[in-house]
């Protein structure tokens, strides 16, 4: 199974089934969505430790996690919620961080990394079954 335009039902379905049948393992989203963090992290320079944090990140930090949101959604097909289910914030904050990113797609440098980012994620989302 490919990760690309994963099915959002799946990690709402986690718990369907028989209650006897065992878990198949973590939802293939959530593999997906670890490696988009770590190449937006690593493209951004920002800590991982940062990007995941609960709480208020510094303007980089905040900034990076938004862009993964954006590729969440518009390279992975990932709806809101499910978006906000992997990195624990609410599927507003998830429809806000895309608003963001595309009103910084302005600035032709951004908009350049984030052609790199997205050509990149989708290439990987795609080459891993």
């Amino acid at each position: 199974m490919t990760c690309l335009a994963a099915p959002v039902t799946s990690l709402s379905r986690q718990s369907a089934g028989p209650p006897s049948q065992p878990s198949a393992g973590p939802p293939p989203e959530l593999a997906c969505w670890r490696r988009v963090e770590l190449a937006v992290a690593l493209t951004m320079a920002v800590p991982l430790g940062q990007m995941r944090a609960a709480t208020r990140s510094p303007v980089d930090a905040a900034f990076a996690r938004q862009i993964a949101m954006y590729i969440g959604h518009a390279v992975l097909g990932l709806g809101f919620s499910a978006i906000g289910r992997l990195c624990g914030r609410d599927h507003k904050t998830v429809a806000y961080a895309c608003r963001m990113v595309e009103q910084r797609r302005d600035d032709p440098a951004v908009d350049r990394m984030l052609n790199l980012l997205t050509d990149f994620c989708r290439e990987m989302a795609e080459s891993w079954a």
